[in-house]
């Protein structure tokens, strides 16, 4: 089915019934058609727009798009490739992308991640099928000089049509070929008028796209000449005019292969091509359009690398970086931090001040963090901090600390973090009195809280809110708002926890606070995740989908930890194995590899196709400081192996150990594995140790309690008290089945069905439970024919425990014990 994009509004009409969804789609299609459109929309919505109307033409009929010549495209078209074979996977829609195979130099997981994707390599021409080329082209071509192109052709066509394309421009009988294609068309363009050459050369500074505008400004010859000379090249092929009436880029004028371009901008001498570059800057720089900053940083750093020296390379540099800032800015707008943090990365290389290269190095430090790339947010911060002291600039250096702080605790580098930030504090003394000593307060009570000194968080929490408030520091005002409510709840106080956080949602909503906002977002899932899982991975999933619409991966990699690790609560398998590959395919900090795969290895596992431990041990061990939480994670995905492996008594021990090394909502996790372990060896001391344990941590909460039941309900069978087990299973089975837990429920029933020794439906229905998980590797272990295994003595008790961070029903306050610990907020 073909439709005219010139005519998109009655295709849309034609296509889409719905009139809200017709009236969702236009503007956002109309913007990218080069209409009248707002241009506020995020790439997200366009990208769903496109994909949306895509969906609707193939229901008309099926529907092939064909992308051509995609190691040219720049990287949101695709982005939008991907997204579109990704996504749309039930409709009738064939996708053809061409490419030469530098397009793998730029993204050599190229359609990895997408099913159904087939990849297909062309070879060369043979001999035979070059000459059908040739002769095809111009039937009467000399015998002689088809032998001398099939020697130096290697099969490559474009060689074949270069050929062609001199004998059309007149030079017939036997010519002279080169022996490569640089060659070739190098003695093509020598060949060319004076006029035109010059015009090409001119052209190729401009890239493989420009507006005649601009090569009028580049060429310095009258409007006359230029139309007449362009309209001689696109006779001869090498140019192109785009004159497509639905096309945004009707007007332009290309170069018909790059590697015209190329030779042609190779054949100008460095003094050309500096002043060529010029002359396209100052183009560039009478015009108002934002977008061409990139263009303009581009022209501007070719123009100092080809004359490095010279005496107004200085100048020409402070040019660059202020476009390249630009640049940068608008990358962020469009929510593609990774291209922004490169024009910074660039941009650094120019700089020739310390104080320009103080505010490069910030925002390629905020960049850096957008785009989840911890390790290198915290390098640039350290240097902008040591500027910063070398100049003198205390509070400045202060502010910087404390965005180091942040960078450090959100790569759970905690206690490297409070040390900074002590530091910090001691030299700044009265930290009340401005703006950075407030938020170096802030981050010192975050990271308080995060280690699991809640009383002294919320210390400085209150300390530092007053101060915000009263100097009118919004920002860090809403940051703190969040801290308390974490702490409050923590500590007991649930109800004004809670309030507090939903309080810093809207008010970092009402001042456009996006990271503050998903940081609430983030905490908010945390500590309703034992009283809810569902609800918090329905929370954690809608924010990782705004931060990732608006480019804020570092947060959308924070939330994506929490997804996954709730996820395997949830059954939302698939989700979460799709969305910890492309993270991991994109680049993030070795802690959060860590926690993705310590949730993937367990739904690995499972499956039957578990992803081997020593992945995760090798990420673990890359990393200087790993905290003991990610520890133990690593050690409760082993025991999920043992566990699945039939190997009860090493999955009880693993899982003790990582209970003992972690707290709050993931030690309950741990204790609970270790105590079903020692259930299903019928080891009654060991599982009634492990209940204790867990009821010992002071959690409350929906899950907790079917969890608590469910456990209770294993040492009643092995007391032999069938009948108090029974009604303990049947009040746990309501319970998940109520907060739709499959993956909890179908455990309840194996546990049942192994402990009570009955022939109940049970053991049916969990299997078909775990049938549509798809938990293979789970039902191996419950069919096959193990015996239990010999029961050790009882494990030594670890150290009280006493997390508390789950919802009680009733909310209200309650006094926790003074040793009360977090869960993992951020």
């Amino acid at each position: 089915m073909t439709t005219k994009l010139a005519s998109m509004g009655d295709a849309i009409g034609e296509l889409v019934r719905d009139e809200d969804e017709r009236s969702w789609m236009e503007p956002r299609l109309a913007v990218l058609l080069g209409g009248h459109g707002s241009t506020s929309f995020d790439r997200d919505e366009l990208f769903a727009a496109w994909r949306r109307f895509f969906e609707r033409v193939s229901d008309a009929a099926p529907t092939v798009l064909v992308f051509e010549d995609l190691q040219w495209a720049d990287a949101s078209l695709l982005d939008f490739v991907e997204h579109l074979a990704a996504w749309t996977r039930d409709h009738r829609i064939l996708i053809v992308t061409l490419a030469r195979p530098e397009l793998l130099d730029r993204r050599p997981t190229w359609g990895t991640g997408i099913g159904r994707f087939t990849a297909l390599h062309l070879e060369r021409l043979s001999d035979a099928d070059t000459r059908e080329l040739l002769i095809g082209r111009v039937p009467n071509l000399d015998h002689g000089l088809v032998t001398q192109v099939l020697q130096h052709a290697g099969g490559v066509p474009l060689y074949a049509v270069e050929v062609v394309r001199i004998l059309a421009d007149g030079q017939h009988g036997r010519i002279a070929v080169p022996d490569s294609l640089h060659g070739l068309i190098a003695a093509r363009l020598d060949a060319l008028p004076a006029g035109e050459r010059r015009l090409l050369l001119a052209a190729s500074v401009l890239g493989r796209r420009f507006q005649p505008d601009a090569l009028l400004a580049v060429a310095a010859i009258t409007p006359a000449s230029v139309h007449e000379l362009s309209d001689n090249l696109v006779r001869r092929e090498l140019l192109a005019l785009d004159d497509e009436p639905g096309s945004p880029r009707r007007g332009e004028l290309g170069f018909v292969q790059d590697l015209v371009r190329e030779v042609a901008y190779n054949t100008l001498s460095r003094a050309e091509r500096r002043t060529l570059h010029l002359a396209a800057a100052r183009y560039l720089e009478s015009r108002p359009e934002e977008e061409l900053a990139e263009s303009l940083a581009g022209h501007l750093l070719e123009v100092h690398r080809v004359a490095p020296h010279h005496p107004d390379a200085r100048r020409v540099a402070r040019r660059a970086v202020a476009a390249l800032r630009r640049a940068a800015h608008g990358a962020l707008r469009l929510h593609v931090p990774d291209r922004a943090l490169e024009h910074l990365e660039t941009a650094l290389l120019l700089t020739d001040g310390p104080e320009q290269r103080a505010v490069v190095l910030e925002e390629a430090a905020s960049a850096a963090r957008a785009a989840a790339r911890l390790d290198l947010a915290e390098e640039r911060l350290r240097a902008l901090i040591q500027l910063r002291k070398e100049a003198g600039q205390r509070d400045e250096a202060a502010r910087a600390r404390a965005q180091l702080a942040s960078v450090l605790l959100l790569a759970q580098h905690n206690e490297q973090a409070i040390a900074e930030l002590e530091s910090a504090m001691r030299a700044t003394r009265t930290f009340d009195r401005d703006a950075a000593g407030v938020e170096l307060a802030s981050q010192l009570a975050r990271a308080r809280m995060l280690v699991g000194d809640d009383r002294g968080g919320l210390e400085w929490a209150e300390r530092a809110l007053a101060a915000a408030e009263r100097l009118g520091v919004e920002t860090v005002a809403i940051d703190l708002l969040i801290t308390r409510g974490t702490a409050r709840y923590h500590l007991g106080d649930e109800e004004a926890g809670l309030t507090d956080l939903r309080r810093a949602i809207g008010e970092a909503k009402a001042n456009s606070a996006l990271n503050v906002e998903l940081r609430a977002r983030n905490n908010l899932a945390w500590l309703i995740v034992t009283d809810d899982p569902g609800t918090a991975m329905a929370t954690a999933r809608e924010a990782v989908d705004l931060a990732n619409a608006m480019g804020v991966r570092d947060m959308a990699v924070q939330l994506a930890t929490v997804a996954c690790a709730v996820a395997v609560d949830t059954g939302d398998w698939d989700w979460a194995l799709a969305t910890a590959a492309e993270l991991e395919r994109l680049g993030i900090a070795e802690a959060h590899r860590i926690d993705l795969r310590v949730s993937t290895a367990i739904i690995q596992s499972l499956r039957g196709t578990a992803l081997p431990i020593s992945q995760i041990i090798e990420v673990a061990a890359s990393t200087v400081e790993t905290d003991a939480q990610l520890l133990a994670g690593i050690e409760h995905a082993k025991a999920w192996g043992s566990f699945v492996a039939g190997d009860f008594v090493e999955a009880r021990r693993l899982a003790s150990r990582a209970a003992v090394a972690s707290f709050g909502a993931e030690r309950a996790q741990h204790w609970t594995l270790a105590t079903r372990a020692s259930l299903w060896l019928r080891d009654l001391d060991s599982a009634a140790a492990g209940v204790r344990e867990l009821d010992g941590l002071g959690l409350s909460g929906r899950a907790i309690q079917a969890g608590s039941m469910t456990l209770k309900a294993g040492l009643a069978a092995l007391e032999e008290r069938g009948q108090d087990a029974r009604q303990l299973y049947q009040l746990a089975g309501e319970a998940w089945r109520e907060l739709n837990l499959p993956l909890h429920r179908a455990l309840a029933l194996l546990d049942a069905h192994r402990l009570l020794d009955d022939d109940s439906q049970q053991f049916p229905e969990a299997i078909d439970i775990l049938s549509a998980l798809g938990a293979d590797g789970l039902i191996a272990v419950v069919t096959s024919d193990l015996s239990p295994r010999a029961v050790p003595q009882r494990p030594a008790r670890s150290r009280p425990p006493s997390a508390r961070i789950a919802p009680r029903t009733g909310g209200g306050r309650r006094q926790p014990p003074a040793t009360d610990r977090p869960a993992q907020p951020g």
